[in-house]
Protein backbone atom coordinates (compact mmCIF):
# COMPACT_ATOMS: atom_id res chain seq x y z
CA UNK A 1 0.00 0.00 0.00
CA UNK A 2 1.39 3.39 -1.03
CA UNK A 3 0.41 6.39 1.06
CA UNK A 4 0.83 10.02 -0.01
CA UNK A 5 1.07 12.78 2.64
CA UNK A 6 -0.83 16.03 2.17
CA UNK A 7 1.80 18.74 2.68
CA UNK A 8 0.03 21.68 0.98
CA UNK A 9 -2.65 23.90 2.49
CA UNK A 10 -3.72 26.44 -0.14
CA UNK A 11 -7.20 25.60 -1.47
CA UNK A 12 -6.18 25.15 -5.11
CA UNK A 13 -3.16 23.07 -4.16
CA UNK A 14 -5.24 20.86 -1.87
CA UNK A 15 -7.77 20.32 -4.65
CA UNK A 16 -5.06 19.30 -7.13
CA UNK A 17 -3.38 17.06 -4.57
CA UNK A 18 -6.56 15.20 -3.57
CA UNK A 19 -7.59 14.76 -7.19
CA UNK A 20 -4.25 13.07 -7.96
CA UNK A 21 -4.17 11.13 -4.67
CA UNK A 22 -7.66 9.74 -5.16
CA UNK A 23 -6.65 8.55 -8.61
CA UNK A 24 -3.16 7.15 -8.03
CA UNK A 25 -2.53 6.44 -4.33
CA UNK A 26 -3.76 3.64 -2.06
CA UNK A 27 -3.98 5.79 1.05
CA UNK A 28 -3.86 9.50 1.98
CA UNK A 29 -2.16 10.94 5.04
CA UNK A 30 -3.64 14.26 6.13
CA UNK A 31 -0.72 16.03 7.81
CA UNK A 32 -2.79 18.51 9.76
CA UNK A 33 0.35 19.93 11.40
CA UNK A 34 1.08 21.59 8.03
CA UNK A 35 -1.91 23.90 8.59
CA UNK A 36 -1.32 27.11 10.53
CA UNK A 37 -4.82 26.91 12.02
CA UNK A 38 -7.11 24.01 12.78
CA UNK A 39 -8.54 22.90 9.43
CA UNK A 40 -12.08 21.78 8.65
CA UNK A 41 -11.40 18.06 9.00
CA UNK A 42 -14.88 16.95 8.02
CA UNK A 43 -14.63 18.85 4.75
CA UNK A 44 -11.20 17.44 3.99
CA UNK A 45 -12.32 13.88 4.67
CA UNK A 46 -15.37 14.29 2.46
CA UNK A 47 -13.03 14.90 -0.49
CA UNK A 48 -10.91 11.80 0.12
CA UNK A 49 -11.84 8.64 -1.77
CA UNK A 50 -9.11 6.49 -0.25
CA UNK A 51 -8.39 5.35 3.34
CA UNK A 52 -7.07 8.26 5.41
CA UNK A 53 -4.40 8.58 8.08
CA UNK A 54 -4.88 11.66 10.25
CA UNK A 55 -1.53 12.85 11.62
CA UNK A 56 -0.85 15.89 13.76
CA UNK A 57 2.87 15.58 14.28
CA UNK A 58 4.56 17.48 17.08
CA UNK A 59 7.59 19.56 16.15
CA UNK A 60 10.06 17.33 18.02
CA UNK A 61 9.21 14.51 15.64
CA UNK A 62 8.99 16.42 12.38
CA UNK A 63 5.80 18.47 12.76
CA UNK A 64 5.67 21.76 10.90
CA UNK A 65 3.46 23.92 13.11
CA UNK A 66 3.10 23.32 16.82
CA UNK A 67 -0.50 22.65 17.80
CA UNK A 68 -1.08 22.48 21.53
CA UNK A 69 -1.82 19.10 23.12
CA UNK A 70 -5.39 20.27 23.65
CA UNK A 71 -5.87 21.17 19.98
CA UNK A 72 -4.27 17.92 18.86
CA UNK A 73 -6.59 15.89 21.09
CA UNK A 74 -9.66 17.76 19.84
CA UNK A 75 -8.71 17.07 16.22
CA UNK A 76 -8.02 13.41 16.96
CA UNK A 77 -11.37 13.05 18.71
CA UNK A 78 -13.08 14.67 15.72
CA UNK A 79 -11.31 12.17 13.46
CA UNK A 80 -12.50 9.25 15.60
CA UNK A 81 -16.06 10.55 15.48
CA UNK A 82 -15.75 10.75 11.69
CA UNK A 83 -14.50 7.14 11.67
CA UNK A 84 -11.22 7.74 9.82
CA UNK A 85 -9.22 4.65 8.92
CA UNK A 86 -6.08 5.53 10.93
CA UNK A 87 -4.74 7.96 13.51
CA UNK A 88 -0.97 8.44 13.93
CA UNK A 89 0.22 9.44 17.41
CA UNK A 90 3.85 9.45 18.61
CA UNK A 91 4.95 7.00 21.30
CA UNK A 92 6.58 9.92 23.12
CA UNK A 93 3.23 11.78 23.44
CA UNK A 94 2.24 9.53 26.33
CA UNK A 95 -0.80 11.35 27.68
CA UNK A 96 -2.20 12.07 24.24
CA UNK A 97 -1.58 8.50 23.11
CA UNK A 98 -3.43 7.10 26.12
CA UNK A 99 -6.35 9.49 25.64
CA UNK A 100 -6.69 8.67 21.94
CA UNK A 101 -6.40 4.93 22.57
CA UNK A 102 -9.11 5.09 25.24
CA UNK A 103 -11.37 7.18 23.00
CA UNK A 104 -11.11 4.67 20.16
CA UNK A 105 -11.96 1.78 22.48
CA UNK A 106 -14.88 3.52 24.15
CA UNK A 107 -16.39 4.82 20.92
CA UNK A 108 -16.42 1.43 19.25
CA UNK A 109 -14.87 3.12 16.20
CA UNK A 110 -13.14 1.06 13.52
CA UNK A 111 -10.29 3.59 13.52
CA UNK A 112 -6.88 1.94 13.81
CA UNK A 113 -4.23 3.54 16.02
CA UNK A 114 -0.75 3.95 14.55
CA UNK A 115 1.82 4.49 17.28
CA UNK A 116 4.94 6.07 15.80
CA UNK A 117 8.56 6.83 16.59
CA UNK A 118 11.04 9.00 14.67
CA UNK A 119 14.78 9.51 15.00
CA UNK A 120 16.04 12.09 12.50
CA UNK A 121 19.70 11.60 13.44
CA UNK A 122 20.53 7.90 13.39
CA UNK A 123 19.49 4.25 13.34
CA UNK A 124 20.55 2.52 16.53
CA UNK A 125 19.84 -1.19 16.96
CA UNK A 126 19.48 -1.01 20.74
CA UNK A 127 17.06 1.89 20.42
CA UNK A 128 15.05 0.01 17.78
CA UNK A 129 14.72 -2.97 20.13
CA UNK A 130 13.70 -0.77 23.05
CA UNK A 131 11.11 1.19 21.06
CA UNK A 132 9.68 -1.94 19.45
CA UNK A 133 9.29 -3.62 22.84
CA UNK A 134 7.45 -0.57 24.21
CA UNK A 135 5.13 -0.40 21.19
CA UNK A 136 4.24 -4.10 21.44
CA UNK A 137 2.57 -3.43 24.78
CA UNK A 138 -0.06 -1.13 23.23
CA UNK A 139 -3.08 -3.32 22.41
CA UNK A 140 -4.19 -3.34 18.78
CA UNK A 141 -1.69 -0.71 17.66
CA UNK A 142 -0.12 -0.59 14.22
CA UNK A 143 3.57 0.16 14.76
CA UNK A 144 5.52 2.79 12.81
CA UNK A 145 9.28 3.30 13.24
CA UNK A 146 11.26 5.72 11.06
CA UNK A 147 14.94 6.44 11.65
CA UNK A 148 17.70 8.23 9.76
CA UNK A 149 20.18 6.04 7.87
CA UNK A 150 23.84 6.97 8.20
CA UNK A 151 25.03 3.90 6.29
CA UNK A 152 23.54 1.59 3.69
CA UNK A 153 23.61 -1.21 6.28
CA UNK A 154 21.13 0.68 8.51
CA UNK A 155 18.42 -0.37 6.07
CA UNK A 156 19.07 -3.99 7.00
CA UNK A 157 18.51 -3.22 10.69
CA UNK A 158 15.06 -1.94 9.74
CA UNK A 159 14.40 -5.00 7.56
CA UNK A 160 15.33 -7.28 10.48
CA UNK A 161 12.85 -5.42 12.69
CA UNK A 162 10.12 -5.85 10.06
CA UNK A 163 10.81 -9.59 10.00
CA UNK A 164 10.57 -9.67 13.78
CA UNK A 165 7.19 -7.95 13.63
CA UNK A 166 5.98 -10.52 11.11
CA UNK A 167 7.01 -13.34 13.45
CA UNK A 168 5.16 -11.59 16.27
CA UNK A 169 2.10 -11.24 14.00
CA UNK A 170 2.18 -7.46 14.31
CA UNK A 171 1.51 -4.90 11.57
CA UNK A 172 4.43 -2.52 11.22
CA UNK A 173 5.53 0.38 9.04
CA UNK A 174 9.31 0.50 8.97
CA UNK A 175 11.60 2.79 6.98
CA UNK A 176 14.85 4.70 7.05
CA UNK A 177 15.00 8.38 6.16
CA UNK A 178 17.62 10.33 4.21
CA UNK A 179 19.36 9.53 0.93
CA UNK A 180 20.95 6.39 2.37
CA UNK A 181 17.52 5.25 3.54
CA UNK A 182 15.87 5.26 0.11
CA UNK A 183 16.67 1.56 -0.23
CA UNK A 184 14.24 0.87 2.63
CA UNK A 185 11.52 2.87 0.88
CA UNK A 186 11.99 0.97 -2.37
CA UNK A 187 12.27 -2.48 -0.81
CA UNK A 188 10.18 -1.90 2.32
CA UNK A 189 6.87 -3.38 1.15
CA UNK A 190 8.66 -6.55 0.08
CA UNK A 191 10.30 -6.75 3.49
CA UNK A 192 6.94 -6.69 5.22
CA UNK A 193 6.20 -3.01 5.83
CA UNK A 194 2.42 -2.48 6.09
CA UNK A 195 2.63 0.59 3.85
CA UNK A 196 5.17 2.96 2.43
CA UNK A 197 5.04 6.72 1.96
CA UNK A 198 5.55 8.45 -1.38
CA UNK A 199 5.35 12.10 -2.37
CA UNK A 200 2.94 13.93 -4.63
CA UNK A 201 4.91 17.15 -4.94
CA UNK A 202 6.74 18.15 -1.77
CA UNK A 203 7.57 15.20 0.49
CA UNK A 204 7.02 15.05 4.24
CA UNK A 205 10.34 13.45 5.24
CA UNK A 206 13.97 13.31 4.05
CA UNK A 207 14.55 10.82 1.24
CA UNK A 208 10.89 10.40 0.33
CA UNK A 209 10.51 9.38 -3.31
CA UNK A 210 7.86 10.49 -5.76
CA UNK A 211 4.77 8.29 -6.13
CA UNK A 212 5.30 7.90 -9.86
CA UNK A 213 8.88 6.69 -9.31
CA UNK A 214 7.74 4.19 -6.71
CA UNK A 215 4.94 2.79 -8.87
CA UNK A 216 6.30 2.96 -12.41
CA UNK A 217 10.08 2.96 -12.15
CA UNK A 218 10.72 0.78 -9.10
CA UNK A 219 7.36 -1.07 -9.21
CA UNK A 220 7.48 -1.44 -5.45
CA UNK A 221 4.30 -3.49 -5.30
CA UNK A 222 5.50 -6.48 -7.34
CA UNK A 223 6.29 -9.51 -5.20
CA UNK A 224 9.60 -11.38 -4.88
CA UNK A 225 11.59 -9.46 -7.51
CA UNK A 226 15.26 -9.97 -8.33
CA UNK A 227 17.22 -7.03 -6.93
CA UNK A 228 20.06 -5.44 -8.88
CA UNK A 229 21.88 -2.22 -8.18
CA UNK A 230 24.83 0.10 -8.54
CA UNK A 231 27.62 0.02 -5.96
CA UNK A 232 29.73 3.15 -5.73
CA UNK A 233 30.51 6.42 -3.98
CA UNK A 234 29.17 8.74 -5.31
CA UNK A 235 26.21 7.31 -7.23
CA UNK A 236 24.06 10.39 -7.66
CA UNK A 237 25.47 11.02 -11.16
CA UNK A 238 24.45 7.60 -12.47
CA UNK A 239 21.44 7.08 -14.71
CA UNK A 240 21.82 3.30 -14.76
CA UNK A 241 18.76 2.88 -12.58
CA UNK A 242 16.69 4.46 -15.36
CA UNK A 243 18.16 2.26 -18.09
CA UNK A 244 17.91 -1.03 -16.23
CA UNK A 245 14.49 -0.48 -14.67
CA UNK A 246 13.11 0.49 -18.07
CA UNK A 247 14.64 -2.70 -19.48
CA UNK A 248 12.99 -4.79 -16.78
CA UNK A 249 9.62 -3.16 -17.41
CA UNK A 250 9.89 -3.51 -21.18
CA UNK A 251 10.86 -7.17 -20.97
CA UNK A 252 8.30 -7.86 -18.21
CA UNK A 253 10.88 -9.09 -15.73
CA UNK A 254 10.19 -9.26 -12.00
CA UNK A 255 13.28 -7.26 -11.18
CA UNK A 256 14.34 -3.81 -10.06
CA UNK A 257 17.53 -1.77 -9.93
CA UNK A 258 18.54 0.65 -7.18
CA UNK A 259 21.54 2.82 -6.35
CA UNK A 260 23.59 1.68 -3.36
CA UNK A 261 25.75 4.46 -1.91
CA UNK A 262 28.45 2.33 -0.30
CA UNK A 263 31.16 3.54 2.06
CA UNK A 264 32.42 0.12 3.20
CA UNK A 265 32.48 -2.33 0.29
CA UNK A 266 33.36 -5.42 2.31
CA UNK A 267 30.57 -4.76 4.82
CA UNK A 268 28.05 -4.12 2.04
CA UNK A 269 28.82 -7.34 0.16
CA UNK A 270 28.62 -9.37 3.34
CA UNK A 271 25.34 -7.79 4.45
CA UNK A 272 23.48 -7.51 1.15
CA UNK A 273 24.68 -10.71 -0.54
CA UNK A 274 21.44 -12.61 0.29
CA UNK A 275 19.28 -9.84 -1.21
CA UNK A 276 20.99 -9.06 -4.52
CA UNK A 277 21.03 -10.96 -7.81
CA UNK A 278 23.57 -8.74 -9.53
CA UNK A 279 25.46 -5.48 -9.31
CA UNK A 280 26.99 -2.75 -11.40
CA UNK A 281 30.22 -1.36 -9.97
CA UNK A 282 31.51 2.19 -10.34
CA UNK A 283 34.00 4.60 -8.76
CA UNK A 284 35.92 3.86 -6.55
CA UNK A 285 35.37 0.08 -6.32
CA UNK A 286 36.05 -1.35 -9.79
CA UNK A 287 39.50 -2.53 -8.78
CA UNK A 288 39.09 -3.20 -5.05
CA UNK A 289 36.00 -5.36 -5.52
CA UNK A 290 38.05 -8.01 -7.35
CA UNK A 291 39.47 -9.47 -4.12
CA UNK A 292 36.02 -9.50 -2.48
CA UNK A 293 34.44 -11.82 -5.07
CA UNK A 294 34.33 -15.60 -5.22
CA UNK A 295 35.50 -15.69 -8.85
CA UNK A 296 36.35 -13.35 -11.75
CA UNK A 297 36.14 -14.11 -15.47
CA UNK A 298 39.22 -14.05 -17.74
CA UNK A 299 38.64 -10.61 -19.27
CA UNK A 300 38.07 -8.95 -15.90
CA UNK A 301 41.13 -10.78 -14.52
CA UNK A 302 43.27 -9.47 -17.37
CA UNK A 303 41.91 -5.95 -16.91
CA UNK A 304 42.17 -6.07 -13.13
CA UNK A 305 38.79 -4.38 -12.72
CA UNK A 306 35.16 -5.47 -12.42
CA UNK A 307 32.09 -3.45 -13.33
CA UNK A 308 29.50 -6.25 -13.27
CA UNK A 309 28.67 -8.87 -10.63
CA UNK A 310 26.35 -11.85 -10.96
CA UNK A 311 25.21 -13.96 -8.03
CA UNK A 312 24.88 -17.66 -8.71
CA UNK A 313 23.67 -19.51 -5.65
CA UNK A 314 25.71 -18.04 -2.82
CA UNK A 315 28.68 -17.15 -5.03
CA UNK A 316 29.49 -13.75 -6.55
CA UNK A 317 31.27 -13.73 -9.91
CA UNK A 318 32.81 -10.63 -11.48
CA UNK A 319 32.89 -9.54 -15.11
CA UNK A 320 33.95 -6.49 -17.09
CA UNK A 321 31.68 -5.07 -19.78
CA UNK A 322 33.40 -1.68 -19.94
CA UNK A 323 35.90 -2.90 -22.52
CA UNK A 324 33.03 -4.11 -24.70
CA UNK A 325 31.45 -0.68 -24.35
CA UNK A 326 34.69 1.02 -25.39
CA UNK A 327 34.95 -1.13 -28.52
CA UNK A 328 31.30 -0.51 -29.40
CA UNK A 329 31.62 3.24 -28.85
CA UNK A 330 34.66 3.37 -31.14
CA UNK A 331 33.14 1.15 -33.80
CA UNK A 332 34.07 2.57 -37.18
CA UNK A 333 37.22 4.24 -35.80
CA UNK A 334 40.43 2.73 -37.16
CA UNK A 335 42.57 1.65 -34.19
CA UNK A 336 45.18 -0.77 -35.53
CA UNK A 337 48.58 0.88 -35.41
CA UNK A 338 47.08 4.22 -34.32
CA UNK A 339 48.51 6.42 -31.59
CA UNK A 340 46.00 6.51 -28.73
CA UNK A 341 46.24 8.56 -25.56
CA UNK A 342 44.43 7.27 -22.47
CA UNK A 343 43.90 9.78 -19.66
CA UNK A 344 43.62 8.06 -16.29
CA UNK A 345 44.70 4.82 -14.67
CA UNK A 346 41.57 3.61 -12.86
CA UNK A 347 39.05 0.93 -13.70
CA UNK A 348 37.72 2.51 -16.90
CA UNK A 349 41.26 3.24 -18.11
CA UNK A 350 42.21 -0.40 -17.53
CA UNK A 351 39.23 -1.55 -19.60
CA UNK A 352 40.01 0.96 -22.35
CA UNK A 353 43.66 -0.11 -22.54
CA UNK A 354 42.64 -3.78 -22.69
CA UNK A 355 40.21 -3.07 -25.53
CA UNK A 356 42.74 -0.95 -27.42
CA UNK A 357 45.54 -3.50 -27.12
CA UNK A 358 43.22 -6.16 -28.53
CA UNK A 359 42.80 -3.90 -31.55
CA UNK A 360 46.61 -3.53 -31.73
CA UNK A 361 46.64 0.21 -31.10
CA UNK A 362 49.74 1.98 -29.78
CA UNK A 363 48.64 3.18 -26.35
CA UNK A 364 50.13 5.91 -24.17
CA UNK A 365 48.84 6.36 -20.61
CA UNK A 366 48.89 9.65 -18.73
CA UNK A 367 47.81 9.99 -15.13
CA UNK A 368 48.12 12.66 -12.48
CA UNK A 369 50.00 10.12 -10.33
CA UNK A 370 52.64 8.93 -12.80
CA UNK A 371 53.46 5.76 -10.84
CA UNK A 372 49.92 4.51 -11.47
CA UNK A 373 50.31 5.20 -15.19
CA UNK A 374 53.53 3.16 -15.17
CA UNK A 375 51.81 0.25 -13.40
CA UNK A 376 48.92 0.22 -15.88
CA UNK A 377 51.19 0.62 -18.91
CA UNK A 378 53.39 -2.27 -17.82
CA UNK A 379 50.36 -4.48 -17.23
CA UNK A 380 48.89 -3.75 -20.67
CA UNK A 381 52.05 -3.45 -22.75
CA UNK A 382 51.52 0.27 -23.24
CA UNK A 383 53.71 3.35 -22.64
CA UNK A 384 53.47 5.71 -19.68
CA UNK A 385 53.95 9.40 -20.43
CA UNK A 386 54.52 12.00 -17.67
CA UNK A 387 51.75 14.61 -17.59
CA UNK A 388 54.29 17.43 -17.90
CA UNK A 389 55.61 16.00 -21.17
CA UNK A 390 52.28 15.35 -22.84
CA UNK A 391 52.40 18.50 -24.96
CA UNK A 392 55.81 17.42 -26.31
CA UNK A 393 54.34 14.15 -27.61
CA UNK A 394 53.50 13.60 -31.28
CA UNK A 395 49.87 14.18 -32.24
CA UNK A 396 47.48 11.43 -31.22
CA UNK A 397 44.91 9.80 -33.49
CA UNK A 398 42.54 9.03 -30.62
CA UNK A 399 42.31 10.67 -27.18
CA UNK A 400 40.22 8.98 -24.49
CA UNK A 401 39.38 10.56 -21.16
CA UNK A 402 38.93 7.79 -18.59
CA UNK A 403 38.98 10.07 -15.54
CA UNK A 404 35.93 11.51 -13.80
CA UNK A 405 37.05 15.08 -14.53
CA UNK A 406 34.15 16.96 -16.08
CA UNK A 407 31.49 14.77 -14.51
CA UNK A 408 28.48 16.45 -12.91
CA UNK A 409 28.40 18.51 -10.80
CA UNK A 410 31.87 19.78 -11.83
CA UNK A 411 30.78 20.17 -15.46
CA UNK A 412 33.09 23.09 -16.27
CA UNK A 413 36.22 21.04 -15.61
CA UNK A 414 38.27 19.29 -18.29
CA UNK A 415 41.27 16.93 -18.07
CA UNK A 416 42.88 18.91 -20.90
CA UNK A 417 42.88 22.63 -21.57
CA UNK A 418 41.92 23.84 -25.03
CA UNK A 419 45.53 24.78 -25.80
CA UNK A 420 46.82 21.37 -24.67
CA UNK A 421 44.23 19.58 -26.80
CA UNK A 422 45.18 21.69 -29.81
CA UNK A 423 48.89 20.82 -29.42
CA UNK A 424 48.40 17.03 -29.16
CA UNK A 425 45.74 16.58 -31.87
CA UNK A 426 45.52 16.82 -35.65
CA UNK A 427 42.56 17.47 -37.92
CA UNK A 428 41.47 13.80 -37.93
CA UNK A 429 41.88 13.13 -34.19
CA UNK A 430 38.93 11.46 -32.45
CA UNK A 431 38.20 12.61 -28.89
CA UNK A 432 36.25 10.17 -26.72
CA UNK A 433 35.09 11.16 -23.22
CA UNK A 434 33.87 8.25 -21.07
CA UNK A 435 32.04 10.70 -18.79
CA UNK A 436 28.34 10.59 -19.72
CA UNK A 437 26.80 13.08 -17.31
CA UNK A 438 26.70 15.56 -18.93
CA UNK A 439 26.59 14.10 -22.41
CA UNK A 440 28.42 17.08 -23.89
CA UNK A 441 31.38 17.59 -21.56
CA UNK A 442 33.73 20.55 -21.59
CA UNK A 443 36.43 18.36 -23.18
CA UNK A 444 34.09 17.42 -26.04
CA UNK A 445 33.14 21.07 -26.50
CA UNK A 446 36.84 21.95 -26.78
CA UNK A 447 37.26 19.20 -29.39
CA UNK A 448 34.24 20.39 -31.37
CA UNK A 449 35.57 23.95 -31.37
CA UNK A 450 38.71 22.57 -33.06
CA UNK A 451 36.63 20.71 -35.63
CA UNK A 452 37.53 17.29 -34.22
CA UNK A 453 35.32 14.21 -34.27
CA UNK A 454 33.86 13.42 -30.83
CA UNK A 455 32.41 10.37 -29.14
CA UNK A 456 30.20 10.80 -26.06
CA UNK A 457 30.40 8.60 -22.99
CA UNK A 458 26.69 7.89 -23.47
CA UNK A 459 27.69 5.34 -26.13
CA UNK A 460 30.00 3.55 -23.69
CA UNK A 461 27.41 3.63 -20.94
CA UNK A 462 24.63 2.24 -23.12
CA UNK A 463 26.71 -0.56 -24.62
CA UNK A 464 28.24 -1.72 -21.34
CA UNK A 465 24.78 -1.64 -19.74
CA UNK A 466 23.37 -3.81 -22.52
CA UNK A 467 26.19 -6.29 -21.92
CA UNK A 468 25.42 -6.25 -18.19
CA UNK A 469 21.78 -7.07 -18.84
CA UNK A 470 22.88 -9.96 -21.06
CA UNK A 471 24.87 -11.41 -18.14
CA UNK A 472 22.03 -10.89 -15.68
CA UNK A 473 19.28 -12.37 -17.81
CA UNK A 474 20.43 -15.89 -16.97
CA UNK A 475 19.45 -15.35 -13.31
CA UNK A 476 16.13 -13.62 -14.05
Amino acid sequence: MLCVPLTVTAKKEVTRFLCAANKHADCIELRLDYFRRKPDLKRLLARCRKPVIVTIRKRAEGGRYGFSSKDRLELYLDAIALDVAYLDVELSSTSLLNAVSTAITQSGSSTQLIVSFHNFRSTDNQELTRVYSAMKKIPGALLKIATHANSIEDNLLMFDLLKRAQKDRLKMIGLCMGDLGQVSRILGLRQGSYLMYAALGKGSAPGQLMLREMKELYRVQITNPHIFGLVGNPVVHSTGYLFHNEQFVRKKKKALYVNFLVRDLKSFLKSFRPLISGLSVTIPYKETIVEQLDSVDKDATAIGAVNTVVRRGRKLRGYNTDFLGVLAALKGVSLKGKQVLVLGAGGVARAACYALMQEKAKVSVVNRTHSKAITLAERMGAEAVPLALIVASPSFDVIINCTSVGMAPEISASPLTLSMLKKISHDKTVVFDTVYTPEHTTLLKYAQSLGLRTVSGVHLFTEQAKAQYHLWRNVL
